[in-house]
């Protein structure tokens, strides 16, 4: 296809509104936008008007009236599989199962912008995923190396992915992103997005695929966490994550109400490369698909330590297949917890497990410390087995299982065991004779110092429960740490007789005593109120149901705690506390600095100002370290308002979210706590994190976080610290003097942008001192870290053990993967022409 010498490629400008009213309006800007020829499909048309915005390419041909155009076709960057340039003037590009040829005279201009474009998408994109790029004369295509920021590498490819998907760009996640970076955070948690950002209920949510597949090649992600908010489509849009990354270890997904994903997981685990997640957490999602998940365990070669499959409702082959892949699987071998609670174990799979307990029983090392099933049969044979073969179990759970005939068995079990720290009989059938003995059982075992015990819903009545008490204070007063009495036969009596012991219980730090009692009970105000003088209190959980809500009741209690000068950790969530109540706790809160968490969802209150006054007075407390949004609250306050007072709750609400948990944040890098995670009492997960955030430390160690390219004008996005501003779809200016210009930007593009001070500065530094007080080898090992880089800049080392820095730049170092630092042509795979050659990737 020939062009004539006088083609002229300029638009008018009535074809310039035109074409700005067909590119999509999810574009910020149309780059480029000129006449052309073009052949698709064996069929030339020519004057057709080509745009070319950050993420698409836009055709048009002309329209039936003068100076029109009609849409022809239009498709995203992510999509083009190769581009081959035929002379100055023509270039082929293929995409999907198409292929266009495009002649116009800024054909070299056109495909410089594209290579930019793409590049700039998705900048950290290994080499072997990107599109074939032949040229005829290299000369057209110098080096581009824009000194993007980690935040921005994420801000760009984010920006392309909703743009690929379709969807709205929201500037918070980036904003929450840089946040994580600025403060050494290494688990990226989708609870601290903005509500109205994650939460389906709340009108437009944003899509998850363009955060994750944003996330599937960054290394500084370690974590990927979600809790208790209603996502459908999470564990479809965590694959890609599983996949590729190569830095995440955990995925902890909990309460999201998602049904089925696991096909997608569990196909992202049989074709990893990189099989590092060793934690897994899929509690209270009803998964109908997890066999797939639990039969993909059976090739997954990471070295597992914790599975968490808690109220997921497994099926009976779930389980099956579960045990069956950790017994066959040599790198399961090592796990050291397994969590099934709420799901029914049968006798086939009693004895599954079984043979998974004695396949590790002869590793030199057995790791397994925590086990907890429910609904067990042939349960005394598990127990048995345990407890004669030598494992050194810290903590076992057998709720909702009939312990009858095997009450003895549990006994010898608890008597004999070396390092048993938490023991939880929810809900199971046992003789009062067996709990006796049971106690006396703990109090004898001299390797037991201290213990938690769990009895939630067990088949005592309140009599039987004196007598238990007295056995406490008799026999175990010097171990009980932690005692779960949620939803027992106690009596207003039994309280009080409880709390006139509590001076025994010299280490009692938690009472968890929920859905036991209702408003209106006779003196239940002031009984509650008692536990306030235990000494040694720390933790008061107070939970209520549709059944046992306190109400007004529990406000003497609360009041009464803040002579506590121990407490630290209060949930009063589902108790109707009303307004009242709400204050009261949030006065709280701010007189006692003692107090680390505070969780208060079903309160209740009357109107939308009480709950902007509780968030409010938390963003400025200076000790509280997690505050759980009350997203119930705000649901039943907001939702079913008017469309605009419902948007300008939701505003208010999102404010309001990010001042509470950037104060949060403040606080707990003062307390070297990494996240909510820490506070779980989960030392397998603290273990993983510690380390992650060791190695993140090392890494950032190497890059200026505040340090941009003020490129970023090029796609339409303002730097990933500030705040969002609109952006209209516009073509560029220099567009008509430009294509003969062999660069990719101006000058003043360039150039970096450093970052003023800001309210989370210093916070890195902060929360990994606080880790180096914990864990004094961290230094160490970022030291090594930060050294073997010296040494492999001097040509003395071949590698730097997973860390690189060039200058500026942005890299990882990888044998068939690129550097992201070389946002370089070559990354696209350039190959000059050759009539001899074939084209090769």
């Amino acid at each position: 296809m020939q062009l004539p010498q006088n083609f002229d490629y300029h638009l008018t400008p009535a074809e310039q509104k035109a074409i700005e009213r067909i590119v999509p309006l999810h574009q910020a800007k149309i780059h480029l936008a000129f006449r052309a020829n073009f052949i698709y499909e064996n069929k030339e048309y020519n004057n057709a008007a080509i745009a070319l915005s950050e993420h698409m390419i836009t055709i048009c041909t002309p329209g039936f009236l003068i100076f029109t155009l009609k849409f022809f076709t239009s498709f995203h960057l992510f999509k083009i599989t190769s581009i081959s340039t035929l002379d100055d003037r023509t270039a082929v590009i293929e995409y999907g199962n198409e292929s266009i040829t495009i002649c116009t005279p800024v054909c070299m201009r056109f495909i410089r912008s594209i290579l930019r474009n793409f590049i700039l998408s998705n900048p950290s994109l290994p080499a072997n995923l990107r599109f074939k790029f032949t040229c005829h004369n290299m000369d057209f295509f110098p080096p581009f190396h824009p000194s993007l920021s980690p935040s921005q590498i994420f801000q760009f490819t984010y920006n392309a992915f909703c743009s690929y998907y379709d969807t709205t760009y929201y500037h918070e996640i980036p904003m929450f992103y840089h946040s994580l970076l600025t403060s050494g955070n290494c688990i990226f948690d989708l609870t601290k997005l903005p509500l109205k950002i994650l939460e389906y209920g709340l009108q437009d949510s944003a899509e998850l695929r363009p955060i994750t597949s944003s996330l599937v090649y960054t290394p500084f992600t370690y974590g990927f966490v979600c809790n208790n908010f209603t996502r459908h489509d999470i564990f479809q849009s965590i694959a890609p994550i599983i996949e590729q990354n190569e830095s995440i270890r955990i995925i902890k997904i909990t309460d999201a109400e998602a049904v089925d994903g696991c096909v997608q997981i569990a196909h992202a685990m049989e074709n990893s490369q990189n099989s590092n997640i060793v934690y897994w957490d899929f509690s209270k999602n009803k998964l109908t698909d997890t066999e797939a998940f639990t039969a993909a365990l059976s090739t997954y070669r990471a070295p597992v330590k914790s599975i968490k499959l808690n109220f997921c409702e497994l099926s009976d082959l779930s389980i099956s297949l579960l045990f069956q892949s950790i017994t066959a699987n040599e790198y399961m071998h090592d796990i050291e917890e397994i969590s099934l609670l709420g799901s029914r174990i049968n006798a086939y799979n009693a004895d599954l497990i079984m043979e998974f307990l004695q396949e590790i029983f002869h590793n030199e090392f057995i790791r397994l410390k925590s086990l907890h099933l429910s609904y067990v049969s042939n349960v005394g044979q598990i127990i048995a087995f345990i407890s004669q073969s030598g494992f050194q179990i810290e903590k076992i759970s057998i709720t909702n299982t009939n312990l009858s005939d095997s009450g003895e068995v549990l006994c010898d079990f608890v008597h004999n065991a070396p390092k048993l720290k938490y023991l939880c009989l929810d809900g199971c059938k046992f003789l009062k004779e067996d709990m006796l003995m049971l106690i006396n059982s703990i109090g004898v075992n001299e390797h037991v110092e201290k213990i938690d015990l769990s009895l939630a819903d067990v088949n005592f009545s309140s009599d039987d429960f004196e007598e238990i008490f007295n056995f406490f204070s008799e026999k175990i007063p010097l171990k009980i740490r932690s005692l779960v009495l949620d939803g027992c036969n106690i009596s207003v009596d039994n309280l009080r007789s409880f709390v006139q012991k509590s001076s025994d219980f010299v280490r009692l730090s938690k009472l968890s005593l929920s859905r036991i009692f209702k408003e209106g009970t006779p003196n239940i105000s002031y009984e509650l109120s008692q536990i306030a003088n235990i000494s040694t209190l720390e933790s008061i959980i107070i939970r209520g149901d549709d059944s046992h809500k306190l109400g007004k009741d529990l406000i003497q209690l609360i009041c009464a705690l803040r002579i506590s000068p121990t407490i630290k950790m209060i949930d009063f969530s589902n108790n109707n506390i009303g307004d009242i109540g709400l204050r009261c706790l949030t006065n709280l809160v701010l007189s006692c600095t003692n107090i680390k968490s505070v969780v208060c969802d079903g309160s209740h209150p009357s109107d939308f100002s009480q709950i902007a006054s509780y968030m409010d007075t938390l963003a400025t407390d200076y000790s509280l370290l997690a505050a759980p949004l009350p997203v119930e609250d705000i649901f039943d306050l907001i939702v079913g308002e008017e469309e605009n007072l419902m948007k300008r709750r939701i505003s208010e609400i999102t404010n309001l979210q990010t001042r509470l948990e950037n104060n949060l944040s403040k606080n707990r890098a003062r307390e070297g706590v990494h996240s909510d995670l820490t506070m779980q009492d989960d030392e397998i997960l603290n273990e993983i994190i510690d380390k992650a955030t060791v190695d993140l430390a090392g890494l950032l160690s190497n890059y200026e976080l505040k340090t941009h390219a003020a490129i970023t004008n090029v796609v339409g996005l303002p730097l990933p610290f500030e705040p969002e501003m609109k952006q209209q779809n516009s073509i560029e200016n220099d567009t008509e003097d430009t294509e003969n210009n062999n660069n990719y930007v101006n000058s003043e593009m360039m150039e970096v942008v450093r970052e003023n001070g800001s309210e989370i500065d210093g916070l890195q530094t902060l929360q990994f001192n606080s880790l180096l007080i914990r864990r004094p080898d961290a230094a160490e090992r970022v030291g090594k870290a930060v050294h073997s880089i010296y040494l492999y800049e001097l040509g003395e080392s071949d590698s730097y053990d997973d860390y690189d820095e060039e200058e500026e730049n942005f890299e990882i170092e990888d044998e068939e993967e690129p550097k992201p630092s070389e946002f370089n042509v070559d990354d696209v795979e350039i190959e000059e022409k050759d009539a001899d050659e074939e084209n090769t990737k």
